[in-house]
């Protein structure tokens, strides 16, 4: 099983990062880094025991969320560590992404990156 385990202060949720690095490496739309995102979290999530069915989400842009902005992709993971979608959104490279939705979740912009 794996677990999250602390790393250096600056890295803490390192394993997750570089999974979720590798499976969105070659991704060239919002649409594609999302979905590859949403696979890396249910994984990891069901790893560490808890029920992906319930505490990971993806919502495309235009689908129906309990805030107003549906103009962007959004993955959140409900149960996983508080600020997870801080750290990432500062390690990402490819494309505009930003910690929303008590920093559990991504927003990441539409289109090409």
């Amino acid at each position: 099983m794996t677990t999250l385990r602390k790393y250096e202060p600056d890295d803490e949720y390192g394993p997750l990062y570089d999974r979720l690095d590798k499976a969105t490496a070659k991704a060239d739309t919002a649409e594609k880094v999302a979905k590859a995102m949403h696979r890396v979290l249910r994984k990891f999530a069901a790893e560490i025991g808890q029920k992906p069915d319930i505490e990971v989400f993806i919502r495309a842009p235009g689908e129906p969320r309990h805030y107003n902005d549906a103009t962007c992709w959004c993955v959140c993971w409900e149960a996983g560590p508080y600020d997870w979608a801080v750290g990432y959104s500062m390690r990402f490279r490819n494309g505009l992404v930003e910690p929303l939705l008590r920093l559990r979740s991504l927003h990441l912009s539409h289109g090409n990156l």
